[in-house]
């Protein structure tokens, strides 16, 4: 079928592995992108991670017959390589329900996995989102999943050092860093001014996490009308899909 033929939300797009496919388009900035991703793709995918989790088990099994030393992920900043959910200073009930459902999280990462739940965790400064937001990156690192935190400053920056003369990397391999891990925890969305550059790669990261079901939390001082004006509503929707949830750290500061 031609392109000129096909009904107006389909568009024929093309996969670099396996040649031309068709799917729903989706505009951002101007520009067409598709919806899902090529179905041989998703299938290969589906069928990579099974075999992973199926290998990640054995390990597991074999894990739990010894004691296994793990340094902290590479990505979590050292303020917070100690970071755990248990050694979060709980207070109050909201502290206590916010620890509960990461615990959950992480407890059920194999299954939120299948399901690409996704968390949004919203607050004043100083009530502990990026503790938490290390602290599960750290266990399910210890789980032996990929599990990777940035900042969205650090991740805008490694994709503009694409672009400078002699770049080590390109734009996909770095977009690769962010898109590939069983999980991504990005902080301090909108915290910077949200130029139309960094609100696109953005958009393309989470597109892309989405349509390989991969869980994504996000962290943000921003109130959830601010949040949602920032990222938008298509991306908002995707944080919704999969059973996710925002959680809302709205106790006073610790540091004060």
């Amino acid at each position: 079928m031609t392109q000129s033929n096909l009904p107006v939300d389909v568009m024929t797009f093309n996969c670099e592995k396996h040649g031309t496919f068709q799917c729903a388009p989706l505009y951002f900035l101007g520009r067409a992108k598709p919806l899902s991703r090529c179905p041989t793709c998703t299938d290969e995918y589906i069928a990579k991670q099974a075999a992973r989790e199926a290998d990640l088990e054995k390990v597991r099994a074999h894990a739990k017959q010894a004691v296994v030393v793990r340094e902290p992920p590479e990505s979590i900043p050292v303020r917070y390589k100690q970071a755990t959910l248990k050694n979060y200073a709980v207070t109050n009930d909201g502290q206590a329900k916010a620890v509960k459902r990461l615990e959950w999280f992480v407890k059920t990462f194999t299954e939120r996995q299948q399901a690409g739940t996704s968390l949004l965790l919203i607050g004043n400064p100083g009530t502990g989102k990026t503790h938490l937001g290390c602290a599960i990156v750290t266990a399910l690192d210890l789980l032996l999943y990929q599990a990777q935190y940035s900042t969205v400053a650090d991740f805008s920056a490694a994709v503009r050092e694409c672009y400078k003369d002699g770049a080590k990397h390109t734009e996909k391999q770095v977009m690769q860093r962010y898109t590939k891990p069983d999980l991504l925890v990005l902080d301090e969305v909108g915290a910077s001014s949200g130029s139309d550059h960094e609100k696109q790669i953005l958009f393309e990261a989470m597109n892309e996490r989405y349509n390989n079901v991969l869980p994504t939390v996000l962290i943000s001082n921003l109130t959830q009308a601010d949040i949602t004006a920032y990222l938008g509503e298509r991306i908002m929707d995707r944080m919704r899909e999969g059973g996710g949830k925002l959680l809302r750290l709205d106790w006073e500061s610790y540091r004060k």
